[in-house]
């Protein structure tokens, strides 16, 4: 699973950046899923490329809970992989495609976890 790429390597404009920050403190009103994936632990799915409660989420992880990324950006056609977030052993992957938008995966049951309570403070 990979996401859209519209919008893909262009820059935020000012006003982009600030209705960005302006939204940040608000409650998100975006539709994230959250499901079982294929290596039989959760993804949380925003629908969206880049969208807001993807970038609240992703600001989450490294902020608050101590993440830092780790890897390359990978784009293909219709999917592309983002750098992981990755805390001791603990690592959350992170990508996007057509069907799915932006994607967080988890790696084990405590990424499982994470993403769990992540998707309840969206809800």
């Amino acid at each position: 699973m990979l996401s859209r790429m519209a919008g893909f390597g262009q820059k935020r404009t000012y006003v982009e950046n600030a209705l960005l920050s302006e939204l940040s403190h608000k409650h998100i009103t975006m539709n994230p899923s959250l499901s079982i994936a294929a290596n039989g632990h959760v993804t949380l799915e925003f629908g969206d490329y880049d969208s807001v409660a993807y970038q609240q989420v992703c600001g989450k992880l490294e902020n608050e809970l101590g993440f830092s990324r780790q890897g390359d950006t990978v784009a293909g056609l219709d999917e592309g992989i983002s750098p992981s977030f990755l805390r001791a052993e603990l690592e959350i992957s992170s990508g996007w495609d057509n069907w799915s938008g932006s994607y967080l995966l988890a790696n084990s049951n405590a990424g499982d976890e994470i993403l769990r309570l992540l998707y309840a403070e969206l809800m």
